[in-house]
């Protein structure tokens, strides 16, 4: 039995036949995301909540649930992002404020900025690391999120040249860090402009080198 059809044994008649007729139309991989996600994605919550009070959903918001279903896949490789998260974890004793990190890949105009979760992120981001494009807030484009279990959930704007350098954080954050400050010329971890020859050859200013443990 597949997960399809637990969902629809366990539904009223109703609901069934609306899921059965879904499922001839494509839309199976909706059904399925809105049931496995109700419970920690608002959206999938609110479509559940509309299908069990009306029966069925609209084809607007079939739609809607099956671009989600384009984001789930997971990018996951052995021993991934160990050091990146263990360099979080040293720059966070003791700070003041939420530490950042920067990286990027040769051909990266812009490069991608990490950050921490904070505590009040839903349940399903809870110790993940956020990644988005290394710009000012109302340009930043949010590229997906690194999970603790070490795997990368891209979204839709991530491109290839994001995927790289988030490949290279993956298997070396020194040289994701170094990549980012020799191209931008600003510290990778606080983003202050390099003007000292080790900090510039570096791409990492000294305290924030041995803040993060690099």
């Amino acid at each position: 039995m597949t997960i399809l059809d637990t969902v629809i044994f366990e539904q009223s008649s109703i609901i069934r036949a609306f899921i059965v007729d879904a499922e001839k139309q494509g839309f199976g991989p909706a059904i399925v995301w809105v049931y496995g996600n109700a419970a920690t994605n608002n959206f999938a919550g609110s479509l559940f909540t509309y299908l069990q009070r009306n029966g069925g959903l609209s084809e607007k918001q079939l739609q809607a649930a099956m671009r989600n279903t384009t984001t789930i896949t997971v990018d996951t490789r052995s021993d991934n992002f160990q050091k990146l998260f263990a360099a979080f974890a040293k720059a966070r004793e003791g700070a003041k404020r939420p530490p950042i990190f920067r990286a990027g890949v040769e051909g990266d105009t812009h490069g991608i900025r990490l950050s921490m979760a904070g505590p009040n992120a839903r349940p399903e981001n809870q110790g993940c690391l956020y990644v988005t494009e290394d710009a000012p807030y109302e340009d930043r484009a949010y590229l997906g999120k690194i999970m603790p279990d070490g795997g990368f959930r891209p979204s839709r704007a991530a491109t290839d040249l994001h995927r790289k350098a988030v490949d290279l954080v993956a298997d070396d954050p020194w040289q994701a860090a170094l990549t980012y400050g020799r191209a931008m010329g600003k510290c990778s971890c606080c983003g202050r402009t390099l003007t000292a020859g080790k900090s510039v050859e570096d791409g990492i200013g000294p305290i924030c080198k041995d803040k993060w443990g690099l």
